[in-house]
């Protein structure tokens, strides 16, 4: 007995009585926690923006549709709930929980994107972004002024298309746009560009061994954010400005897409689209 005594003796019972406490009420309240830690940093709404209540938007992620539905006071964003039943659980549906949480934390959809999760991220932002223009009610007047191709308006036959250019451009190299539709939507979509060897600009750039500029993102990121962009979105409204560059929608793109989007508009008419004048690529 003396000996338990002893060894009792150096125990601090009630801080050990307070964390079994604690644990148990952390484990109790997961999702308590999680709102609350959402709420250290957040920024907070000034004026009135949103109708209270809960909005639904979805996109195309890498393996499905994502789909995110929120909760609005007046003034902020309360919750936030992503959904990706097809991605990558590791990966995507990691993506989709942290920026789920930086959106809470800045209030806004213009969060960075998820390095290995390109996809995944841009369909968030794009479901995000439809769920907040239902809650200020201005869905409909965001799509028509933004210019662009909407894919839902087009009647698309399944199957996989592909385009190059004709020449060589300054650099030595000509860009390639290749789309898979199924089920009438675009489910693939990529970039690229290839030199006369067959050499690939994304490797090239993935390899550091052509870089446009040290402060920016390296070329195969942009246009596999372009192309995400347009997988998410089913289309390239609101993606870029009548010269050529990405709007804010993708703040970390910074290349001339133009020849992307000439060459997406040759697959697509391969696919059966039919894309109007005022939306067509100028040469």
């Amino acid at each position: 007995m003396r000996k338990r005594n002893k060894i009792l003796k150096g125990v601090n019972i009630p801080g050990l009585i307070l964390m079994a406490a604690l644990a148990v009420g952390f484990a109790a309240v997961s999702e308590p926690l999680y709102l609350f830690m959402s709420r250290i940093g957040r920024v907070r709404g000034v004026e009135s923006i949103y109708t209270p209540g809960s909005y639904t938007g979805s996109a195309q992620g890498y393996g499905g549709p994502v789909s995110v539905t929120l909760t609005v006071t007046d003034k902020d964003i309360e919750t936030i709930s992503a959904k990706g039943n097809g991605e990558t659980p590791d990966i995507g549906g990691a993506a989709l929980r942290i920026l789920s949480l930086r959106s809470l934390k800045q209030q806004t959809s213009d969060v960075d994107s998820i390095s290995g999760a390109t996809y995944t991220s841009n369909a968030y932002k794009a479901a995000l972004d439809q769920a907040l223009a239902r809650a200020r009610g201005d869905e409909e007047s965001m799509e028509q002024s933004s210019g662009g191709i909407a894919f839902g308006e087009m009647s698309l036959k399944d199957g996989s298309y592909f385009w190059q250019a004709e020449s060589f451009d300054s650099s030595g190299f000509k860009d390639q746009v290749s789309l898979t539709v199924a089920e009438g939507a675009v489910t693939s979509c990529s970039w690229d560009c290839e030199k006369e060897d067959g050499t690939r600009k994304s490797i090239l750039s993935m390899e550091g061994k052509y870089v446009m500029r040290e402060d920016g993102a390296p070329w195969h990121e942009q246009a596999e954010a372009v192309a995400g962009y347009v997988v998410a979105r089913q289309g390239t409204v609101g993606l870029a400005d009548a010269n050529g560059y990405a709007q804010d929608a993708i703040a970390s793109v910074s290349i001339n897409i133009s020849p992307f989007l000439s060459g997406l508009e040759h697959c697509l008419a391969q696919a059966g689209g039919n894309i109007s004048e005022e939306h067509a690529i100028k040469p």
